[in-house]
Order: C-alpha cells, then sequence, then structure tokens
C-alpha cells in the first residue's frame, strides 16, 4: 500500500480519511461473507458455508488485516510527526529505532537490566532532533528482562519480562559532572531491580531523604570530577582522594522529578551522566491506540501523545548547565 503523504495537515488528513473509507467498505466485505456463511448453515448448505468460512479467514489474512494494520501505523506515525517531531524540529519519523537510539545506550544508563544479544531491546516510533539547544531522542522501546523464580515449584527457572514504555535520550551541550539514577519503585519490578544494581558497583545507595524525596524511589550515586579550581589545596595534599566526589541531584532537579511523577501515569526513571540525561517512563508510549470507528480529524492528529516530553527538556535543563 501506497504510504501517505505527510507534507501538511490538510493533506493528511485528507488522505487518512480516503483511507477510513476504504477500510470501512472492506469491513462490510467481510462481513458480508459471514453473513452469507450463516444463512449457508441455517438452511444446511454445509459445503458452501465450509467454503465461505475459509474464503472468509483468507480475506481478513490477505485483504483486511494488513490493511488495517498500515492504516493504524499510518495515523500513529502522522499523530507523532505533528506533535513530538515538530517541537523536536524534524519531519522524520522512524520505526525502528536501532540507529538513533541503540541498546548500548540503554545499557550504559544503568537503568534497567537488559537480556543479553539482538533481541535485548525492540524499538517502534522513534523521533531524533533538537531543541533548547539539546539533541533529543525519543523512542517507544521493549526491554527485555530475565529473572530466576525462587518458588520451589518451579526450580529457580529462568523467566522473561518484557519492560515496555518510552526512552528519552537527551545530549546536553555541556557537562553537567553529575553522576546518579533516581527512579520510582515500579519502573523496574522489585526481584529484578535488587538483583541488577548490586552489580553496579560504580553506584553507591544513598536514602532519598536526603534529597528531600518521601515515598517509593531509589537513588543511587557515582563519583565525578572536581573542578580543577575546586579545593585547590585539597587536590595538591591528596590528589586521589580529592579529586572524585559524590553529587547528589540538584534541589530545582528534584522538584521537576516529582512534577513529572505526579502528572504521568507510567512510572518514571531516570539517569544523568556528565552530559547524557536518560529519562525511561514504562507503561507510556508515543503511538496511541487508533479508533477505526471513527475516522482521523486535525484535532486528533495534533493531540499531544507524551506531553510529558516538555517536562522531560525542562528537567534536563535544571541540571544547570
Amino acid at each position: 500500500m501506497k504510504r501517505v503523504n505527510f507534507e501538511t495537515l490538510e493533506e493528511t488528513v485528507r488522505e487518512l480519511r480516503e483511507r477510513h473509507i476504504n477500510f470501512k467498505f472492506r469491513a462490510f466485505g467481510l462481513i458480508g461473507i459471514l453473513v452469507v456463511a450463516v444463512i449457508a448453515i441455517i438452511v444446511k448448505k454445509y459445503p458452501v458455508s465450509f467454503g465461505l468460512l475459509l474464503a472468509a479467514v483468507a480475506y481478513h489474512l490477505l485483504f483486511f488485516r494488513p490493511f488495517e494494520k498500515q492504516y493504524i501505523s499510518d495515523v500513529n506515525e502522522s499523530n507523532v510527526l505533528f506533535t513530538i517531531a515538530r517541537l523536536l524540529g524534524t519531519n522524520e519519523v522512524m520505526k525502528n529505532g536501532s540507529e538513533q537510539l541503540t541498546k548500548k545506550e540503554i545499557e550504559v544508563a544503568q537503568l534497567v537490566p537488559v537480556l543479553p544479544g539482538q533481541d535485548g531491546v525492540s524499538f517502534y516510533e522513534t523521533v531524533q532532533g533538537e531543541c533548547r539547544g539539546m539533541k533529543v531522542t525519543v523512542s517507544d522501546v521493549v526491554i527485555s528482562e530475565d529473572f530466576r523464580l525462587k518458588d520451589s515449584g518451579t526450580r529457580g527457572k529462568k523467566r522473561v519480562f518484557q519492560n515496555c514504555g518510552c526512552w528519552t535520550h537527551i545530549e546536553l551541550p555541556e557537562n553537567t559532572r553529575y553522576d546518579f539514577r533516581m527512579f520510582e519503585e515500579d519502573a523496574v519490578p522489585t526481584v529484578m531491580q535488587q538483583k541488577f544494581y548490586e552489580e553496579q558497583n560504580n553506584l553507591k545507595k544513598v536514602p532519598v531523604s536526603e534529597i528531600g524525596l518521601n515515598g517509593n524511589y531509589y537513588l543511587y550515586v557515582g563519583q565525578c570530577r572536581k573542578k580543577e579550581h575546586e579545593d585547590a589545596e585539597d587536590n595538591a595534599l591528596i590528589p586521589a582522594m580529592a579529586q572524585k566526589i559524590r553529587m547528589l541531584p540538584p534541589e530545582k532537579f528534584v522538584a521537576r522529578f516529582e512534577d513529572i511523577d505526579k502528572y504521568t501515569p507510567g512510572k518514571i526513571a531516570v539517569s544523568v551522566r556528565g552530559n547524557i540525561v536518560d529519562v525511561y517512563i514504562r507503561s507510556r508510549f508515543l503511538a496511541m491506540a487508533v479508533s477505526t470507528s471513527s475516522a482521523p480529524t486535525e484535532q486528533s492528529l495534533t493531540f499531544d501523545p507524551y506531553p510529558e516530553l516538555k517536562m522531560i527538556l525542562e528537567l534536563a535543563e535544571n541540571l544547570g548547565v
């Protein structure tokens, strides 16, 4: 099927409306075959009814379902294009972000465990651009993680869990010198979270009360280098000890983190490493559920599917670079 022309909002709406009409005709065709099959059963024309049912299955698999999937994909793509992509100053939405956002970048963020191998992370709607001097990549992701059940009845058998949500990767223009991971408890299931962070030797667990947070949050802080002009006397006397410090998230960053957590229905996790900020919100997506019962409108295509992104950009700015 020919790809939708996404050049202008008006043209996109018109073309998607035409495809919606085409979709409804195909749906009526499938219903018609099934109705005739039911009538054939009622009048005991069983060979005819059997043939019609086979025809209905073939019609659905070869003619109806592929068109429906492409239609839903085009509606989602146009919605992301006219909202998220425009915010980031681009006109491209990728279906597989393995070039814009990689498995390696997700692993380095040290937010969630990732299954080894090529199937560890799958990328879907992906947008990359720039906003407020920051290079930003946003993508729906499915992160596969394995864990071992402790139930004796399962004999410690391994299971695979798929952590689904929206990942935002930001490159800041300057090094913040911060190195920490902060997340809500359910961003990663507890059984996997505990084991994963026990293995991260570069991170130290810090009580969230030290940054004024209350509730089910976790904070892990790594070491960062001091600036050359800081504590010059200490650096000269004990260079090995004075070069590295642990910096807690700034107060305004924590306040904005709480704002996002209260706003989003998902579960948030944040990784900050120098000039890199990664934000993962579990159970939030760029791709929305598409209703096939009604045709798209300008209002539906310009409805922001991920308003958290603007808040995430403000969060990154609150690191003080």
